[in-house]
This record gives structure tokens, sequence and C-alpha cells, in this order.
């Protein structure tokens, strides 16, 4: 079903049927209606693991770049000192 949302009706309080928008994750398939719906592409679970998973990637390619800058650096301060 992807990312569509649909709605259905859920029994409130009072005997009432509520209709609320639902949609399914788009990595365990999982039906969901919390926060914005229009917005989110995935269960609150699913959220926090690709935010996690996101952060790892972001800071290991940000560590991997200040180490070859650093490196890079190291490499011509000591050509500078062998120089001198």
């Amino acid at each position: 079903m992807g990312n569509v949302v649909y709605w259905k009706k859920i029994k409130g309080s009072d005997d009432r049927t509520v209709n609320m928008p639902f949609k399914t994750c788009g990595r365990c398939n999982k039906e969901f209606s919390s926060g914005n719906t229009y917005a989110s592409k995935n269960c609150p679970e699913c959220a926090k693991f690709i935010k996690n998973e996101k952060s790892r990637e972001r800071v290991r390619r940000y560590r991997e770049k200040n180490l070859l800058d650093n490196n890079t650096s190291l490499d011509k301060e000591n050509e500078k000192g062998l120089n001198n």
C-alpha cells in the first residue's frame, strides 16, 4: 500500500465512532496512526531505529573525513619539520 493514507472508523469514548487517518509503515508494514501520519513514512518504533541508523552513518562519514583531514595536516607539519 505504500505511503497511502486511509481512514478507519475507530470506536472512541462514549461509544462514538471517530474517523482516524492510518498509514502502513514502509519498513515493517505495520499499520500505524500517531502524530502527523501525512508527513511520516514509518511507525514510531521504526522511525527511532532509522534515525539512529542515519545518525551512525552521518557520524561515521564525519569522523572519516576529519581523520583524513587531520592526517594530511599532520603530514604537512611533518614535512615542514623535516625541511628545516
